[in-house]
């Protein structure tokens, strides 16, 4: 009997300590990633929500178009500030990447210092493959975060 409580005891601390790293979504970075193998797996259009950085979260306005649309077979398609661009997309070793974008070149301008900044990264980190760490389509809350290199982590909601 006294070996099992202290079995049980160690069984909680080593949970206690196995998610002590773990995160919401939205707060720091979490220590796990969904795999995913196909591109067609996030197909659909998705909606930047939010980028979480370092210096903190910047969620996006409703005017600052940055999107993606994946169709069945892999081709990618979206919104960059003004600007428009297509691409074929794949996914290798769960890093989802762009290729061959082909985009407008616009000159776009914001209020938001956030916006001009973030535009000319965003296809420069999709290009550059950026690691799925959640994907999730469930109907309520469908969502998708990629993170790069840099320790950002882009916040995607899925719209109809």
């Amino acid at each position: 009997m006294k070996n099992s409580k202290v079995l049980l005891s160690l069984l909680v601390l080593l949970a206690i300590q196995s998610t002590a790293g773990c995160s919401d979504a939205t707060t720091a970075m979490p220590m796990t990633e969904t795999k995913i193998d196909d591109v067609s797996s996030l197909q659909g259009q998705w909606h930047l929500e939010k980028v979480i950085r370092k210096e903190g979260e910047w969620l996006l306005a409703d005017d600052a178009q940055f999107t993606l649309f994946i169709d069945e077979k892999g081709h990618a398609s979206g919104a960059v500030a003004c600007n428009r661009f297509n691409a074929s997309s794949s996914i290798s070793e769960n890093t989802f990447t762009l290729a061959m974008a082909r985009t407008t070149r616009m000159r776009c301008h914001s209020e938001d210092d956030n916006v001009n900044s973030f535009t000319p990264l965003y296809l420069q980190q999709l290009n550059q493959g950026m690691t799925i760490q959640h994907l999730s389509l469930a109907p309520e809350n469908p969502k998708m975060i990629l993170a790069n290199k840099n320790h950002q982590r882009w916040v995607f909601i899925q719209k109809p």
